[in-house]
């Protein structure tokens, strides 16, 4: 009994001497360079609602419930959290504000184990680039500050934070990119519906085009018409290829349709049907003539985002011209199909 109590004796002083020399006191920062705004940055960091988008943990549990308290994106805010044993349980809280520049809040974990540590967040201007840095801070008190002992908190923590900061550098990047324009065009990625066209397609030299569509819209308008064919969309022109070079293209008139019974085209006619596909678009306002630095800038994005065009190029031409003379206010909807 006396051997077994001194051995309990050393344990104790050993635990004892332990805790005063393991640190008390922790902190761990990662930072990451990305081509951002600090208002994009900013919107992201200091508001609440936009955390899991971007946070190391939320992949944890995908069943998480996370609640808010108070006015997001102010001092006071509040998320609580509660998920399986990886994410545990707690709330943050937005404790200081610094606009496009700093965010501090206080996140307490309840489970699977209590502690209170401070989140720090900041953006600072690094040449053409923002460097973004997150660390936390917080206490150990004795005994659970031994486990830092035999525990890297920097480490584990550190691997979190990198994965995080990358996941917020994709978003805040891709948030910029949406809003670049390529020779002044805005392009919008959609899905393209498809359609079944009635159409004219000839190959023919660039100088021919306008009488080409002019004479092909009285004979494919003068077909529907006689046939009681009715019109499913508005009126398009179907590019398969354009040799600047040779100055030819081999094009379409077409007029999409609805119809459910069999059509007995007349002669110079054709059915042509577009598939659904992924696509890219640029609403385009001015003379079809002068449409030229649109296409250069569909061929600009493809070129950055890596992209393929699969022919046709499809131009829907919204706005009437035979009712509205000025051309500024002409719609096309010029559209790339891409794989």
């Amino acid at each position: 009994m006396k051997k077994f109590l001194i051995v309990i004796g050393i344990l104790v002083v050993i635990i004892v001497l332990l805790g005063l020399f393991a640190p008390k006191d922790y902190t761990v920062a990662r930072s990451i360079n990305m081509k951002a705004s600090k208002e994009v940055v900013y919107e992201q960091i200091s508001l609440l609602k936009n955390f899991n988008s971007w946070s190391p943990w939320a992949e944890l549990d995908s069943a998480m419930v996370t609640t808010y308290e108070g006015t997001d994106g102010t001092v006071g805010a509040k998320s609580h959290w509660e998920g399986n044993k990886d994410v545990g349980k707690g709330t943050m809280e937005l404790k200081s504000l610094t606009p496009n520049e700093k965010v501090e809040t206080t996140v307490h974990f309840i489970e699977p184990w209590e502690s209170i540590s401070e989140s720090f967040y900041s953006i600072a201007e690094n040449g053409d680039s923002l460097t973004v840095t997150w660390s936390f801070s917080g206490h150990n008190a004795f005994p659970s500050n031994i486990f830092g002992l035999f525990m890297n908190m920097d480490d584990m923590l550190g691997t979190d934070f990198n994965k995080g900061l990358n996941k917020l550098k994709i978003k805040c990047e891709s948030t910029i990119s949406e809003d670049k324009t390529y020779n002044s065009y805005k392009i919008i990625e959609f899905d393209y519906q498809g359609g079944e066209f009635i159409a004219v397609k000839k190959q023919l030299k660039m100088e021919e085009m306008s009488a080409f569509f002019q004479q092909s819209a009285g004979q494919v308008m003068g077909y529907m018409q006689k046939n009681n064919i009715g019109i499913n969309g508005t009126v398009t022109g179907l590019y398969y290829s354009w040799d600047e070079e040779k100055q030819e293209s081999e094009s379409a008139f077409a007029v999409p349709f609805l119809s459910t019974k069999e059509l007995k085209l007349d002669k110079g006619l054709e059915v042509i049907k577009l598939n659904p596909s992924k696509a890219i678009k640029i609403e385009y306002y001015g003379a079809y003539e002068k449409s030229a630095n649109a296409h250069y800038a569909m061929d600009e994005y493809m070129k950055e985002k890596g992209i393929d065009h699969v022919p046709p190029v499809v131009e829907e031409y919204i706005t009437d011209p035979t009712t509205e003379a000025d051309t500024t206010k002409w719609l096309t909807n010029i559209i790339y199909l891409i794989q």
